[in-house]
């Protein structure tokens, strides 16, 4: 009977994350027919258009002073004057496939990694990369705007601030602060993901959408299953891309993130050092994947530590010493230079001298 129960239990999870993950897709198809008979009505306009005496001409000079304004830093004043461009002035010369890839640019400020707190107008891209690729499908530059939607959605979503690899503890580690464009980038990352070359786009955009279930998985455990299956996928498709290091550390986040405190089961402890073991292959000599992995073990054995410290009280509590030195001693072993590695050296030389104190009399 209980198996039974537990089962409709995980038919019921199983199908919940099935529709979360299914849900945007499903969302995009009626938007992406509408999108399509709009790109087909475009192109029999566009086909049928006469342009008039220097019209090609005056697009290429408008693009320019677009591209120019672009280049001093005036995204502002740019995007205005790329929107009324693109669908009002010039929809229709040789040069609007350029005019529209320098919309989009105009949504991507000049991001730097220490400014990651900017948001992206996600929605806006994605309507204008759609228009891209359904209405210019030729279009030579069309890799280049992947690329740099992709960059920008990169910088600002980085993951290294989840993790605080310095922290003495994993509830210390996480940070749950998390202000990100989420869903509206989730259907940016698919849209690359889709329809970008496998070599370099779409394993970037893969590992963003499961970047994203991590990020929503702070605060919803069940994002946290999303996320491990999309780390899963990408190691099945992409098992010799550069990014798997990062795709093993991150899915090891994914149980570190589960973890609920020294008093509870340890196993997505266990599970994330394993996770680790596997990161090592792929670390290669890059001290700084070395150093890295050095450090979430250190942080999963203090938890160890941290646990193994919590049972030794309970016996100590309960009056039964020799269980209670028994994980003290598990305590030293692990860290005998932490705070708690000292305390539990203290405490079994207390434990024990009182205990021979009792056998003397």
């Amino acid at each position: 009977m209980h198996k039974f129960w537990a089962l409709c239990c995980l038919f019921c999870v199983c199908s919940g994350l099935f529709a979360a993950q299914t849900s945007i897709r499903e969302d995009d198809s009626e938007y992406l027919k509408q999108r399509r008979e709009a790109a087909a009505a475009y192109k029999l306009r566009r086909a049928q258009f006469q342009a008039p005496e220097g019209y090609d001409e005056a697009a290429k000079t408008r693009l320019d002073e677009i591209l120019a304004l672009l280049e001093h830093g005036e995204h502002a004043v740019a995007l205005k004057l790329a929107k009324r461009s693109y669908e009002d002035d010039f929809p229709y010369s040789i040069h609007t496939a350029k005019m529209l890839h320098t919309y989009i640019r105009c949504y991507l400020p000049e991001f730097k990694e220490e400014n990651k707190k900017h948001k992206l107008n996600t929605g806006r891209i994605y309507n204008r990369l759609n228009d891209l690729w359904l209405r210019f499908p030729d279009y030579g530059g069309m890799r280049e705007a992947f690329e740099q939607v992709l960059a920008a959605a990169e910088v600002i979503q980085n993951t290294g601030t989840i993790i605080d690899v310095h922290a003495e503890t994993i509830e210390e580690a996480i940070k749950r602060s998390r202000g990100l464009y989420l869903n509206s980038a989730l259907r940016l990352y698919q849209f690359l993901e889709d329809n970008g070359d496998k070599h370099n786009i779409a394993p970037r955009a893969s590992l963003g959408i499961a970047r994203i279930y991590l990020i929503q998985g702070i605060s919803d455990p069940r994002k946290l299953f999303m996320a491990r299956s999309k780390y899963r996928q990408f190691i099945e498709r992409y098992p010799r891309h550069s990014l798997v290091f990062d795709c093993l550390i991150e899915r090891a986040y994914s149980h570190l993130i589960a973890y609920r405190g020294d008093k509870y089961d340890v196993g997505v402890l266990i599970e994330a050092a394993y996770i680790l073991k596997q990161s090592e292959l792929y670390a290669g000599q890059n001290q700084k994947n070395i150093d890295l992995i050095a450090k979430l073990r250190a942080l999963i054995r203090r938890s160890h530590q941290a646990r193994d410290f919590q049972v030794a009280s309970w016996y100590q509590e309960k009056g039964h010493t020799e269980s209670a030195i028994y994980y003290y001693r598990e305590v030293v072993k692990r860290d005998p230079n932490s705070n708690k590695g000292r305390d539990a050296a203290r405490i079994i030389t207390e434990l024990s001298a009182a205990d021979s104190d009792k056998s003397d009399e």
